[in-house]
């Protein structure tokens, strides 16, 4: 389709500006006029108040109007989504995340940061999961699976649909389906660790990569130190302690099934449970009642507080809450990895919480080092929100 094919949308005056800076999000508020009657997900062409050219997106209805995913006069066919998706490929490769066998999953493409605003699509083995966020994408689903099955480069043997209620909801197509072969078990490899990956039931497309260079770090500082990993989903973080030698590892989740997938994790690493052990327990509870000085080192990643920035000052408000209970708990010179994964919650913000944690604990604490997501969650340099996933590596005297 081509831009003159498209419904126009134009923006009132002087409301342009964060788009000649590709920000790929228009909020509604901006918008003076639109062609027809629009539906979620409609391709539609945007313009300034002088009927200039700005870009081509997808409309929706929400506060965030049009999503953005080309500024140029380009015809928008199969080739041009082909040509994106073999471009988020190769910055993969570049990065050493493609054909690898210590590492045999990887994000191909990251939403704004790959030019794709509310998509999300994940490599597992020979598997692609695809996770649309927004009706525009789900309705391209199927032309978004015919091209990843043709890449010779990928070798896929399946593709799945990931189930996205609020999206499904507004388009009344199912998801949660195969697109392209079928279910098979799926053990990854990270950094040579085994995972099991549920892409049907599983949090997110089935398992946390944005997470893959913390764990990492964090196995090479747990030598012998006893670890408490909170909100610890199916164990990401307690198999990394494992391997770096860490003496005793206690697994918290609400979740009976997270447990589970620790079960399993234990199980394809080899891991032994002598004094590990698994807790069906919701996190704030457990740092509430927890002996103090018993752990060397404890991880906080818990879900998301904040969906939206409206939840803010609570969610800020809940990660003080279990900050603080680790520092006031932890062993003196214990080691704390903190994160949050709150969009809403920026780093400023985050590191501002968690001085008001350490003033309220009453200990000495140290900023030691500062996280990010995995490198194949790449954050577009005109899209700062992109930046979700943050934590800090604090020392606690």
């Amino acid at each position: 389709m081509t831009n003159s094919q498209c419904p126009a949308i134009h923006l009132k005056k002087d409301r342009e500006y964060s788009i000649k800076n590709f920000h790929p999000w228009i909020f509604s508020g901006a918008i003076d006029k639109m062609e027809g009657n629009l539906q979620e997900g409609e391709q539609v062409a945007v313009y300034d108040n002088g009927n200039n050219f700005l870009g081509v997106g997808h409309y929706y209805s929400g506060s965030i109007a049009i999503r953005i995913f080309s500024f140029a006069k380009e015809t928008i066919n199969e080739n041009f989504w082909e040509r994106k998706i073999n471009k988020a490929l190769e910055l993969r490769k570049n990065l050493g995340f493609v054909n690898k066998s210590e590492n045999t999953a990887f994000r191909l493409v990251h939403g704004e940061g790959d030019g794709f605003p509310g998509l999300v699509i994940d490599i597992y083995n020979q598997t692609a999961v695809i996770q649309p966020h927004t009706s525009g994408f789900l309705k391209m689903a199927d032309l978004l699976a015919e091209i990843l099955k043709k890449n010779k480069e990928l070798k896929l043997e399946s593709i799945y649909l990931k189930n996205n209620k609020t999206v499904t909801q507004e388009t009344e197509i199912n998801s949660g389906k195969f697109l392209f072969g079928k279910q098979t078990e799926l053990i990854i490899r990270e950094d040579n660790l085994l995972f099991e990956v549920n892409i049907e039931s599983g949090q997110k497309t089935g398992f946390y990569l944005d997470q893959r260079i913390n764990r990492k770090i964090f196995g090479d500082y747990i030598r012998d130190k006893k670890v408490l990993n909170v909100f610890s989903y199916t164990g990401g973080f307690s198999v990394y302690a494992s391997r770096g030698g860490a003496s005793i590892i206690h697994s918290v989740d609400s979740s009976k099934s997270s447990l589970e997938g620790i079960k399993k994790n234990f199980e394809l690493n080899k891991i032994g449970w002598n004094e590990n052990e698994i807790i069906q327990q919701d996190g704030f509870d457990f740092l509430k009642n927890m002996e103090r000085d018993f752990y060397d080192a404890i991880v906080l990643d818990p879900p998301s507080f904040a969906k939206k920035l409206s939840a803010t000052a609570k969610a800020l408000a809940g990660y003080q809450t279990i900050n603080s209970l680790a520092m006031k708990k932890i062993k003196q010179g214990g080691l704390l990895f903190t994160f949050s994964c709150s969009q809403a919650v920026d780093t400023f913000s985050f590191r501002k919480m968690l001085m008001k944690s350490a003033i309220s604990s009453g200990r000495e604490v140290k900023f030691i080092m500062q996280f990010s997501q995995s490198p194949d969650h790449p954050v577009s340099a005109f899209h700062p929100e992109g930046e979700y996933l943050k934590g800090f590596l604090l020392w606690v005297g």
